[in-house]
């Protein structure tokens, strides 16, 4: 009800950014054993009205039904959508469904799907997006450690668009971490994180990877074309320097060309 009322209200008209993350929990039926499933949040969408637009969205941890899929697949305030975050999701197969069929997403810059599964990165690559420009696929369970990502992004078509790449967490060898600096889908690639992820009950703070290999990576072609590249050895790390900023948007130096014009 609430959702609804959210996207069918006037007074909500200029929203542009939804986040609906775990907003349900469980229901539980009278013994109490949690058979009554999660709530189908997601189907309020059936409702939203077309006189407003969603520029940024995020659904992690809700239920994705087939239902679901097909309201939010077909929803007029998503037409305009750039930012997409469904984290933690766990149906990848109505995910998959989701992301290979939706129109819009083929004009989303930003799509981040912490925690997925390799079959959810397939089916997004498999689509040449030529408005993705920021991929983040962090994982922190052996679930979504991504083995084999580095073969699906060697062996997918060319990204042309992908300037951005968060792979931390992800199970990336020194092996894998060679053929990726061969890569030649990634054209435009100039950021690139991957290495351990934060240390939990379910992984280690334990690179996955060799010193050496992400040495190697740097001085690859694809590690060439990065401005900045955290592998999560600090002397190794590249980020991009900061840009100089003057007081009155002046960065240079000569204070006494400045006093003249002040005058």
């Amino acid at each position: 009800v609430g959702l609804t009322a959210i996207l069918t209200s006037k007074n909500t008209k200029r929203l542009t950014t939804l986040r609906i993350r775990s907003v349900s929990d469980y229901n539980f039926d009278e013994d109490g054993d949690g058979d009554g499933g999660r709530p189908d949040v997601l189907a309020a969408f059936a409702n939203a009205k077309g006189d407003r637009s969603l520029e940024e969205l995020h659904i992690g941890e809700n239920e994705l039904t087939s239902g679901a899929v097909g309201h939010l697949k077909s929803s007029p305030v998503l037409a305009k959508l750039r930012i997409l975050s469904v984290d933690f999701n766990s149906d990848d197969t109505q995910l998959a469904r989701l992301l290979g069929d939706a129109k819009w997403l083929d004009a989303v810059h930003t799509l981040s799907l912490n925690e997925t599964t390799l079959p959810v990165v397939k089916k997004v690559l498999g689509r040449e997006l030529s408005s993705l420009h920021t991929l983040s696929l962090t994982s922190s369970f052996p679930r979504s450690a991504l083995k084999g990502i580095v073969a699906t992004l060697t062996g997918a078509s060319k990204q042309k668009a992908l300037q951005s790449l968060d792979l931390l967490g992800c199970d990336v060898d020194d092996t894998a971490l060679k053929k990726l600096g061969a890569a030649t889908t990634l054209p435009a690639l100039i950021s690139l994180r991957l290495g351990a992820g934060a240390k939990s009950r379910y992984s280690n703070d334990e690179s996955p990877f060799s010193e050496d290999a992400a040495k190697a990576l740097l001085g690859s072609p694809l590690g060439k074309q990065l401005r900045s590249a955290v592998v999560g050895f600090e002397e190794l790390d590249r980020l991009p320097p900061l840009e100089r900023v003057g007081l009155g948007g002046d960065d240079d130096d000569d204070d006494d060309d400045d006093d003249d014009d002040d005058e």
